[in-house]
C-alpha cells in the first residue's frame, strides 16, 4: 500500500535570500540562515509507492513520458526488472492540487546486515515545480537511512555546463553537506551524460529530412543513402516472438563485443510491457528476410531515448546500425518526441558512431553519496571486492553439482542459501549484468 505524508518546498540556492511568491503553506530553506516564509496554503500530498501500487505507478509512468524533466530510469517498467533479482524498489510522487509535480526513485540492494539504497535519477519536477525539489531529495535521504541502509548513491539530472529542457536547474539541488562526491560503488553504467539531438520543429518531412541528414557528418549521411538504396526493411516489433528475436541479436552482439547483456528471461517482462504500454519501441532491420540488427530506444521525458542495439558483425556492409538510428529518429518525431537521446559514450568505436551524428554532449554533474554507518561500510568495502571475484567460481560449482545431483532438491537448496549470502552481502547482480548498453 502507499503511505502519505507531508512536504514543504524550498527556494534555489541562489534566491535564498529574496521574496518569492511560491504556492505552499511554508518554504524551508537549506541554507545556513534556515530563514522560513509563511505563504498561502496549497494542499500538497506525498505518496510512496511499492510495486503493489500498478495504478497509480501508471500514472507515475505517464507523468514521466509527458513531463519534459521525465527520465526512463525512473520508468516503473525499468524498476521491477529489479524485482526478478530479489531487490526492491519504491517511487515517491508529489502532488500539488491533485496533480504529480515531481517525485523520485528509490532502489534497495541486499539484506538486513548489509544493505544499499540508490535513486538513480533524482530529484524528477516538472517545469515551473522546481520548489519542490529540494524537498524530495531529503525525504528520499531520510527514507534510505530509516530504511536500515548504510549507504545511499544519487544521480542528480542537472549540468554545470548545459541548458536544456530536459534537465534541472543545478541552484534548485540542496546543499548536502554530508554527501561526497562521485560514487562508493559502480552498479551498473550510470546515467553521465546526454547526446541529445533536438528536432527542428514546425517544418515540412523534407525540410526536416535535410536538416537532419545535413547536420549529420558525410560518412554518416553515406551510410543511410545507401542503406536506403539496398532496400533494407525495418519495422516495429510487437509480439513476444519478434522482442526475442530482436533481443537474440543485441545479445549476440553483446558477446562479440564483450560485455554481458542479461538473458531474455530476465528482461521480458520489462520489454514487453514497456513495447505494450508505449513505453518503448523495439525496430528490427532485416535483409532478404534474415534479421541483421535491432534498435530498442524507451520513450520518456518527450524525449526518444537509445537504450539497446547491436547488428550482427558478417553484416557489417550493410549499413544496418546507422539506419536504424535514422528510422528511430523518424519514428520518434512521428510520437511527437522533442529530439534523441544517444546516451553516454562509451568504447572508441561506440564513441566514434554515435559522434558521427553530431549530437549536442552535455555532462551531468558528478553524482554523490551518503554514508549511514561508517563501521558496515568499511567491512563491506572489504568484504564486496571478495564476494565479487569469487562469484565466478560459485557459479561453476553450482552447476557442477547441479549436474551432479540431477534434479535433486539438494543443489536448489544450496543455490537458495548461496544467492541469500550474496544479497545479505549487498551484492549486486544488476550492476554485474547492466542492460543499458547501447552499441551498434
Amino acid at each position: 500500500m502507499s503511505e502519505q505524508t507531508p512536504i514543504t518546498p524550498s527556494v534555489p540556492q541562489h534566491h535564498r535570500r529574496s521574496a518569492m511568491t511560491p504556492k505552499t503553506l511554508v518554504f524551508r530553506s537549506h541554507s545556513k540562515t534556515r530563514n522560513r516564509t509563511r505563504v498561502e496554503p496549497e494542499q500538497v500530498e506525498v505518496e510512496w509507492l511499492n510495486p503493489n501500487d500498478r495504478e497509480k505507478l501508471r500514472e507515475w509512468d505517464q507523468f514521466i513520458l509527458e513531463s519534459s524533466r521525465g527520465h526512463h530510469h525512473v520508468l516503473s517498467t525499468r524498476l521491477r526488472m529489479y524485482l526478478s533479482f530479489g531487490f526492491r524498489f519504491e517511487v515517491l510522487v508529489v502532488r500539488a492540487a491533485g496533480q504529480i509535480v515531481g517525485g523520485g526513485a528509490l532502489i534497495h540492494f541486499g539484506g538486513r546486515l548489509f544493505r544499499i539504497c540508490t535513486s538513480p535519477v533524482c530529484p524528477v519536477v516538472d517545469i515551473g515545480q522546481e520548489q519542490y525539489a529540494a524537498s524530495i531529495v531529503d525525504m528520499l535521504v531520510k527514507r534510505a537511512k530509516s530504511s536500515g541502509a548504510f549507504l545511499l548513491q544519487m544521480h542528480f539530472p542537472c549540468s554545470a555546463d548545459g541548458n536544456s529542457s530536459a534537465l534541472l536547474p543545478i541552484e534548485w539541488l540542496p546543499d548536502l553537506p554530508e554527501a561526497k562526491p562521485g560514487l562508493a560503488f559502480t552498479f551498473g553504467r550510470g546515467y553521465a551524460e546526454m547526446l541529445w539531438l533536438e528536432f527542428p520543429q514546425n517544418v515540412n518531412n523534407g525540410e526536416w529530412r535535410e536538416h537532419m541528414l545535413g547536420r549529420f557528418g558525410k560518412y554518416h549521411r553515406k551510410k543511410i543513402r545507401l542503406a536506403e538504396r539496398d532496400g533494407l526493411e525495418v519495422f516495429e516489433a510487437s509480439t513476444e516472438e519478434e522482442l526475442r528475436e530482436a533481443y537474440s541479436v543485441i545479445k549476440n552482439n553483446s558477446r562479440l563485443q564483450g560485455y554481458t547483456l542479461r538473458s531474455w528471461r530476465a528482461v521480458k517482462q520489462t520489454l514487453i510491457e514497456q513495447v505494450a504500454s508505449g513505453q518503448a519501441v523495439m525496430l528490427i532491420a532485416r535483409h532478404h528476410g534474415e534479421s541483421v540488427g535491432a534498435h530498442y530506444g524507451v520513450l520518456a521525458g518527450r524525449r526518444y531515448t537509445y537504450a539497446l542495439g547491436g547488428t550482427l558483425r558478417k553484416h557489417r556492409n550493410i549499413n544496418a546500425g546507422h539506419f536504424l538510428q535514422w528510422v528511430a529518429m523518424k519514428r520518434a518525431r512521428e510520437l511527437g518526441m522533442a529530439g534523441l537521446d544517444l546516451t553516454n559514450r562509451t568504447n572508441s568505436r561506440i564513441n566514434q558512431f554515435k559522434m558521427g551524428f553530431h549530437p549536442e554532449c552535455i555532462s551531468l554533474i558528478e553524482p554523490r553519496y551518503m554514508v549511514f554507518s561508517e563501521p558496515r561500510f568499511f567491512l563491506f568495502r572489504r568484504l564486496y571486492p571478495v564476494v565479487r571475484k569469487s562469484l565466478p567460481q560459485l557459479l561453476r560449482a553450482l552447476n557442477f553439482l547441479t549436474g551432479v545431483f540431477n534434479r535433486s532438491a539438494q543443489p536448489i537448496a544450496l543455490l537458495l542459501v548461496c544467492v541469500n549470502v550474496l544479497f545479505s552481502l549487498g551484492f549486486d547482480f544488476g550492476g554485474m549484468l547492466p542492460i543499458v548498453e547501447n552499441p551498434v
